[in-house]
């Protein structure tokens, strides 16, 4: 008889054992699964921290030699002012990037020191060129090995990024997969009896890893931008007063038609870039608030004059015309004139891409509830209905083939009309034309 009360109260205290872990473990679980989760994150928080520095010492590096390069083109002595400047920057940013490598994997670990063995070698071997006196000839004959040691330490970089891209990775899976132990772990005790507390607490956690995930990559993506823009500004700088400086200075007898074609190819596409670079970096000043405008009351019939000079060249080369109309009681306007006149400009050259030869673009000012309405006219294909909403979306093209731009160029009209306190407007009729119009006051 004792035999079976005493396997009768085992038989109780299982099933009770079980409904009490069922009870209690939720309220452990997670506090377990944040401290877990806050330890991977944290590991992977370090590869983030790490990677923005890498970046920003490479691009020191690299406007580094692009300096010193221009230097070598132009005999400037501002150049070599410059590059000191970011050689310094550089060495700034390789100290906190050193700091935040100490909490990194060995594999990037091991990359990083590569990185700073093969620098500091370049660097002895450009100060011991820098000590021996050279010919102008002589430096421009050492340019070529200059450049491969330049390019073997890009490399030692994007090892260095893939380390830490592969770094940031596996930490990423390790935490999706204790995400999804835990969420399965939850999903067990859910059939215990606290299937609508863990529920909710997976639903709300997955909620914030979404959020902060589409943050992340917003984030991301306008470093992205704003890194890729800047670095690329200053090289790009440096092939434009190359390109000029070889057409200005080349005698033309000396150089072949063929050479001086590529030469202004060369420089027509690093301008063409440059444009790129600025219009991206508008857009990111726009999105993070930072895009200022300074307004001040200025005559508007010279500045529409300025204008139509400036943009005339643009439809003439597409056998367009472009016309201009300034209302008598129209004298002055309170803008921002340099922004204003890249809102006409872009106007202009958007009408200008969908206007066919012989077409007419009608840039107008005229007086509108005590300020200036601006107008910009085509006689082109127009846009269908269902394209408008569209029109200032970023990257936005109305046929996938069209390659005429990276599609900024509507979205930065907007972002600076609203900047002036102002909106757009946009009427068209398909196969008429189209005419975008926005009001600015007159005075400030």
């Amino acid at each position: 008889m004792a035999a079976k009360a005493g396997r009768a109260r085992g038989h109780v205290w299982l099933p009770t054992g079980v409904v009490i872990v069922a009870l209690v473990a939720p309220a452990f679980l997670p506090w377990v699964l944040r401290w877990k989760e806050d330890t991977l994150a944290r590991e992977l928080h370090e590869v983030g921290v790490a990677r923005p520095l890498a970046a920003a010492r490479r691009a020191a590096f690299e406007r580094t030699i692009s300096t010193r390069a221009g230097y070598l083109i132009s005999r400037n002595p501002s150049f070599l002012e410059h590059a000191a400047q970011w050689e310094a920057r550089h060495d700034l940013e390789a100290k906190k990037l050193a700091a935040a490598a100490l909490w990194l994997g060995p594999d990037a670990r091991a990359q990083l020191a590569v990185l700073d063995r093969d620098y500091d070698a370049f660097r002895r071997g450009r100060r011991e060129r820098d000590e021996r006196p050279l010919t102008p000839q002589e430096e421009f004959r050492d340019l070529p090995a200059i450049d491969a040691r330049a390019e073997a330490l890009l490399a030692d970089y994007d090892r260095l990024d893939a380390a830490l891209v592969a770094e940031g990775d596996h930490w990423q899976a390790e935490l999706d997969r204790f995400g999804r132990i835990g969420w399965f772990t939850s999903l067990g005790l859910s059939a215990l009896g606290v299937a609508a507390v863990v529920s909710v607490a997976g639903l709300t956690r997955r909620e914030q890893r979404a959020r902060a995930a589409a943050e992340s990559a917003v984030q991301t993506r306008d470093e992205v931008v704003s890194i890729v823009s800047h670095d690329l500004r200053n090289p790009l700088s440096t092939v434009q007063m190359a390109a000029a400086y070889l057409l200005d200075s080349l005698p033309a007898d000396s150089v072949r038609a063929s050479d001086r074609k590529s030469l202004e190819m060369i420089k027509r596409a690093a301008e063409g870039m440059a444009r790129m670079i600025q219009d991206l970096l508008d857009i990111a000043r726009l999105e993070s608030g930072n895009l200022a405008v300074e307004r001040a009351t200025f005559p508007l019939a010279p500045f529409m004059d300025e204008a139509a000079t400036m943009l005339r060249p643009l439809a003439e080369k597409q056998r367009q015309r472009l016309d201009v109309t300034v209302a008598d009681a129209v004298d002055s306007v309170c803008a921002d004139r340099d922004r204003l006149l890249q809102i006409l400009s872009n106007l202009v050259g958007n009408a200008v891409k969908f206007t066919p030869p012989g077409g007419t673009i009608t840039m107008a000012a005229e007086a509108q509830d005590g300020g200036v309405r601006f107008r910009v006219s085509d006689t082109g294909t127009g846009i269908r209905p269902e394209q408008v909403p569209h029109l200032f979306d970023r990257f936005w093209q109305a046929t996938r083939a069209d390659r005429r731009g990276l599609g900024l160029g509507l979205p930065i009209v907007k972002g600076l009309v609203e900047a002036h306190e102002s909106r757009i407007v946009v009427a068209s009729t398909v196969g008429q034309g189209t005419t975008f119009s926005f009001t600015i006051r007159r005075l400030c």
